[in-house]
């Protein structure tokens, strides 16, 4: 039996609603090389650790977000057989273009990672969650060369702002609903011809600031781009996701960390996968192989070796 097949009646969420990431966390971990009886042992941990609750246990009494879940992946499943993965994806993303960032971008991360595994399944079951999460924020915003410049002025704004006592749900909406940042909201001129501007963006921060949910832009750049070809105009996806990503950048605030600049390269470290246990971390390193393997960009191989020393 294939992992995916063995924990694929799990619920998509735990803990009130946190998502359950092990259906990614096996398919990085595959496409990373590391051993089946590696995953399943790592996959065990997950779900012990987690306290993910079986769907298909009986003697649980499902609450009604499980019962939607089973019926929409039902839907998908039946949607696909009927039309095609392709067809299928193409209308919910298009219908769905403003929503990308829904649930810190796991919706649409867990829909790319389906889609990796080509699994008619595991598609429904993404798309399912995501229908279950999803919200739109449909953003304006003005094209800049200077992005960093831009961006800079931004993180000025936020810092005037009171909330650092706040849930970080709660910063992000006063981020999103600040005048100031609404209207200096931006995206790379020719972002979809240049989309390694906004790769070596997202990961100079991530490496600047060490934050955990840039770490989550960064994941949902690499499933925007595994999902791409089903746009209708992917230019304005892109800029709205680069804009959506703008917002979550800004939540915490932006404390630097002390700078950190091994640079191990990625075969050598990708020898340590297995001993990683942390569901972002796996996903995070997965998504900089991905991007170095395109861009080669040196800031990748630092977010890289940071995974591995903290």
């Amino acid at each position: 039996m294939k992992l995916h097949e063995r924990f694929s009646t799990l619920s998509p969420i735990y803990s009130g609603g946190l998502t359950n990431h092990l259906p990614m966390v096996i398919t990085a971990l595959r496409l990373l090389g590391v051993e089946d009886s590696k995953i399943e042992v790592i996959s065990e941990e997950y779900v012990e650790h987690k306290n993910i609750v079986d769907l298909s246990n009986s003697g649980i009494d499902n609450d009604s977000f499980s019962d939607e879940y089973i019926r929409l992946t039902n839907f998908f499943l039946s949607e696909i057989k009927y039309k095609s993965v392709e067809t299928v994806l193409t209308t919910m993303l298009n219908n769905n273009k403003y929503a990308l960032n829904s649930g810190l971008f796991h919706g649409l991360i867990r829909i790319a990672y389906g889609y990796m595994e080509n699994d008619d399944l595991l598609i429904a079951q993404a798309l399912a969650y995501f229908e279950l999460i999803k919200q739109d924020l449909k953003l304006e915003g003005i094209p800049v060369e200077d992005i960093y410049q831009s961006f800079e002025k931004l993180v000025g704004v936020r810092k005037e702002l009171d909330v650092n006592d706040k849930s970080f749900g709660e910063k992000m909406e006063a981020v999103q609903k600040n005048k100031t940042i609404q209207e200096n909201l931006f995206y790379p001129i020719d972002l979809v011809k240049h989309k390694e501007v906004a790769v070596e963006f997202f990961v100079k921060y991530f490496n600047k600031t060490e934050d955990f949910f840039i770490l989550h832009v960064i994941t949902g750049y690499h499933a925007l781009h595994i999902l791409s070809q089903f746009f209708d105009n992917e230019e304005e996806v892109f800029q709205n996701f680069f804009m959506q990503s703008q917002i979550v950048m800004l939540g915490n605030g932006h404390d630097n960390h002390e700078e950190y600049t091994e640079k191990r390269n990625f075969k050598e470290l990708n020898k340590q996968t297995s001993t990683l246990r942390d569901a972002h971390d796996i996903k995070l390193f997965l998504s900089l192989c991905y991007f170095y393997e395109r861009y080669e960009i040196e800031e990748l191989k630092i977010a890289a070796n940071l995974i591995f020393t903290t």
